[in-house]
């Protein structure tokens, strides 16, 4: 009997010890999964430390205090081990999380191995970020064998972004040799990309080392555009600082883009400052350019204040600069007053502010720039502006705008409209604005029109525009169409050019046209050119003058 209770209370304990074991065991897998990590693979990259329960409970606490995970290096073999199960299921939703987790727990030190094996994953986006650790990941154990790695990569993106990891990486422990490095690469935007990449990271963190960095870089492109990115990363924790400095450098292309830069984060917060730094450049266009862009801001937050500032400019570009920022909302909000003010200026310039309005409403909100529009002075001038926001509204709603067109009296303002609509639509939808135009009476509109869709349509698909123009009624602007069509296409295809040409009914417009395919073949294909003029019916005198054109030929 002792002995059959003793037995009870053996299996009771090893029954309570196998629970407790379970129930840990399951707490950790749940712990596991948590942070991402695969239960049936090699998990030697995370350590799960478990938090001591109290003695009084026997459980433990929920999932979400059950653990924390303590990340740890990744072996070359587990790496390898990821890949293939990547590569073997390519489709696994988790794919991208377990190659990225695996990437940023390799020891540096098989950083490079780990590049080599990377090398059997197709090309894409998530090749792409793994190159950028790895790279990183090496560049901090050895970053001039890093850098050597990069470039003897293939010419594309993925060099470059490679290239970028490193160089930033480098940054952080050795700015000079980092820049040293960039230095010694090929002249191009990739040199100079890296470059700003570089000065930008560097400006974040320590913008007087940066700003002085770039002060000795040589005279330049580069170091002009260095010296604007250290100014805008600098003026956004520190504008005063950066005025300073932007303000006391040796004065040239590099301190006026400086300048450019704080005043322009400076408007943001105080247009007064802004437009005081922007003053104290000198005299010229690039000064005019920034308290233009300067005044465009401030007038966002306070028109009033803006217009104030812009009259009692001096008379000059700086001054005109100013009010063509301003006038924009300066005309949403009192257009009598910014009209009258306008007209103390040259025509020329009074048509230029309000063809920058008519754009920038027309692209925003068209049917109030119209309307605005229409209640302008009639003559010219309102009609270039009607056919300023026709042409910004057909932009992005080229139907709106073509029934905006319609509705407009007949007359040379219709035209003009019409026009702008037909020269926009024709680039993102040539083959609608097609059908549009080809309902439009026989005349200079509708020949106009046509020529602006067959120009731009050939371009991109000449067949189609062919197709288009044979279902054309004979007529004038059917032969204009023919004549465009010749025209468009004579660079790339020459004798195909000369046979639509060869068409035109009209001898003087069919001349002329042939002449000009023929012109543009000679410096093409002379020979097979010259072959085609000698046997051709134009005129004697014009076979001659374009056979010469290949005789004088180098």
């Amino acid at each position: 009997m002792k002995n059959r209770i003793l037995i009870s209370l053996a299996l009771l304990l090893v029954g309570m010890a196998c629970g407790m074991w379970l129930e840990r065991s399951m707490a950790r897998r749940a712990v596991l999964q948590e942070a991402g990590a695969e239960p049936d693979m090699p998990m030697s990259s995370t350590h799960v430390t478990a938090d001591p329960a109290p003695a009084s409970e026997p459980n433990l606490r929920p999932m979400r205090n059950a653990g924390r995970v303590r990340p740890s290096v990744l072996g070359l073999d587990e790496f390898s081990t990821n890949i293939i199960r990547v590569l073997a299921d390519p489709q696994n939703p988790r794919a991208a999380q377990i190659l990225a987790r695996s990437a940023h727990s390799i020891k540096p030190s098989d950083a490079a191995q780990a590049i080599d094996l990377l090398e059997n994953l197709p090309m894409g986006a998530r090749r792409g970020d793994l190159y950028q650790s790895l790279f990183q990941k090496w560049a901090s154990l050895d970053p001039a064998s890093a850098a050597a790695r990069a470039m003897k990569m293939a010419d594309n993106p993925l060099r470059e972004q490679s290239m970028q990891a490193v160089a930033l990486q480098w940054l952080q422990q050795d700015p000079q040799a980092a820049f040293a490095w960039v230095s010694t690469l090929p002249e191009g935007a990739q040199q100079r990309s890296l470059i700003q990449s570089m000065v930008a990271n560097w400006s974040r963190s320590d913008p007087k080392s940066a700003a002085a960095f770039t002060e000795a870089m040589p005279s330049g492109r580069i170091k002009n555009d260095a010296l604007g990115t250290v100014a805008r990363q600098w003026a956004l924790t520190d504008t005063a600082s950066a005025a300073h400095w932007a303000k006391n450098l040796p004065s040239g292309a590099g301190q006026r883009e400086a300048v450019r830069q704080i005043s322009l984060q400076m408007a943001e917060s105080n247009p007064q400052a802004a437009v005081d730094l922007a003053m104290s450049m000198p005299s010229g266009q690039a000064r005019g350019e920034v308290i233009g862009l300067v005044a465009a801001r401030w007038a966002q937050d306070d028109l009033d204040a803006a217009v104030r500032w812009t009259q009692q400019l001096s008379e000059g570009r700086e001054k005109q600069a100013a009010l063509s920022n301003v006038s924009y909302r300066w005309m949403k909000s009192d257009p009598n007053a910014a009209l009258r003010y306008l007209d103390q200026y040259s025509a020329g310039f009074r048509q230029e502010v309000l063809n920058r309005v008519a754009n920038q409403w027309g692209s925003q909100e068209p049917r109030a720039a119209a309307a605005w529009a229409q209640n302008l002075p009639a003559g010219e001038s309102r009609d270039r502006v009607l056919a300023t926001v026709a042409s910004s509204w057909a932009g992005h709603s080229p139907m709106e705008a073509a029934d905006f067109a319609a509705s407009l009296p007949p007359g040379e303002t219709q035209r003009d409209t019409v026009r702008s609509v037909v020269s926009q639509w024709a680039y993102s939808d040539p083959e609608t604005a097609a059908r549009w135009v080809a309902q439009f009476p026989e005349g200079d509109l509708r020949t106009v029109s046509i020529q602006n869709v067959v120009q731009r349509w050939a371009v991109n698909d000449p067949s189609q525009t062919a197709s288009w123009i044979n279902g054309l009624p004979a007529g004038p602007s059917r032969e204009e169409a023919v004549g465009t069509y010749a025209g468009a296409i004579a660079s790339t295809y020459p004798e195909l050019a000369i046979q639509w040409a060869e068409t035109i009914q009209d001898p003087k417009l069919r001349n002329n046209r042939l002449e000009n395919v023929a012109r543009n073949w000679m410096r093409i294909d002379p020979p097979a050119a010259s072959a085609w003029i000698t046997q051709s019916e134009l005129p004697d005198k014009r076979k001659t003058q374009l056979l010469n054109l290949g005789q004088s030929k180098p």
